[in-house]
């Protein structure tokens, strides 16, 4: 299972929600695009990335490589609440602390703290485990990351909780081939340009949807990188496509499309708070 590492990730915190210990072996990669293409090109049978988080938006990475570099498709969900915090080496004071380091998706989630701390140098890095690794030996330096990364890298607290929001929530996804059996409780996951270019066109093709009483929990774009101008429609919606009415709104749509392409339906996830979310291994190949 390759995921963004190295050890200590919010990844790899997700990960263990999704399987228990030893049901998988983890394969900790550089970066979301590493362990995309171990996935990609068979040197793991799945990767676990993020995709979204509710404080800033979709990782447009993950959406770019699924649409523009690989053929995978979701096999799974895991929704994370995400604590932040500020750690350092131990017997660090705040007053010391030169510089941030953190995952260009959590600073922009701690942004009351950042401003807080005037004068501060703010540096990106790799993953969050990745900013925990690199203070731990560095004077004068703090990330911005999770408990379990404080822990492994025996780092000391210096503020808890510093996401500006308690709702902080990053959804995950599992990447691999072959599609998941429906539970009666899942979401498919499409992304399209349409083919006409006018008033009503978007609103036509989602009534497709609407008609059979099919609900959206998610729509956005993303451009096409064929030049200004032109865009993709993500959605998500509830339901397998192995249903009949979501098979027939998925044709249906897709008659109205120059681009289409499904990147799987799979079981919906819940915060923890609700249910543990569940996932088979998987099979490889």
């Amino acid at each position: 299972m390759a995921y963004l590492g190295p050890r200590g990730t919010f990844s790899e915190e997700a990960l263990s929600r999704l399987f228990p210990a030893g049901e998988v072996e983890p394969q900790p990669c550089r970066s979301i695009a590493d362990a995309v293409f171990e996935a990609a090109e068979g040197r793991a049978d799945a990767a676990f990335v993020p995709i979204e988080n509710s404080l800033e938006g979709s990782v447009n990475l993950t959406l770019d490589l699924l649409v523009h570099e690989v053929d995978l498709s979701i096999q799974g969900e895991v929704l994370l609440p995400v604590r932040q915090h500020l750690a350092a080496r131990p017997g660090t004071a705040l007053a010391q602390v030169r510089r941030v380091y953190s995952h260009p998706h959590a600073l922009p989630q701690c942004r009351r703290l950042l401003r807080e701390l005037a004068g501060v140098e703010v540096q990106t890095s790799a993953s969050t485990a990745e900013a925990a690794r690199r203070v731990a030996t560095e004077e004068g330096a703090a990330a911005i990351c999770n408990a379990l990364a404080v822990e492994i890298y025996h780092l000391a607290v210096l503020r808890p909780d510093v996401q500006d929001s308690p709702n902080n929530v990053t959804r995950f996804v599992l990447l691999g081939r072959g599609q998941p059996d429906p539970t009666g409780r899942d979401k498919t996951s499409v992304v399209f340009t349409l083919r006409e270019d006018r008033p009503g066109a978007l609103c036509d093709a989602l009534a497709e949807f609407a008609r059979r009483q099919i609900n959206l929990s998610k729509l956005e774009t993303r451009p096409t990188k064929a030049g200004y101008g032109s865009y993709l429609f993500f959605a998500d919606l509830e339901g397998h496509r192995s249903e009949l009415r979501v098979a027939e709104a998925l044709a249906a749509v897709r008659r109205r499309c120059s681009f289409w392409k499904e990147l799987g339906s799979y079981p919906r996830a819940f915060l923890a708070s609700e249910e543990r979310t569940r996932c088979a291994p998987p099979s490889g190949g």
